[in-house]
């Protein structure tokens, strides 16, 4: 869904009870808690749908996303495929 300040995604994976997350804040929005609200809706709504997983990657050398989602509870590995990106999964 795009903002005017950030824009986040959430896709289902139909097979499982899992589902992929994507969010981004323009630079002027970062720091101001905008990814933390979207990330807490994101959730919300995975959890309404009976869903218990939530995934994302990451670029390895976004730390600072990196740092966020380690905070926001996911356990994070390296992708055995892409040594650049970086899993995260978390329980719902």
């Amino acid at each position: 869904m795009p903002l005017s300040s950030g824009a986040f995604q959430q896709r289902l994976h139909v097979a499982t009870s899992r589902c992929e997350f994507a969010i981004a804040a323009v630079d002027s929005w970062q720091g101001s808690g905008l990814a933390g609200s979207l990330m807490a809706a994101l959730m919300d709504s995975a959890r309404k749908k009976g869903l218990t997983e939530m995934e994302g990657f990451v670029l390895a050398a976004n730390h600072k996303m990196l740092k966020f989602a380690r905070q926001l509870g996911f356990v994070q590995h390296r992708d055995a495929d892409d040594r650049e990106t970086v899993h995260g999964v978390r329980t719902l």
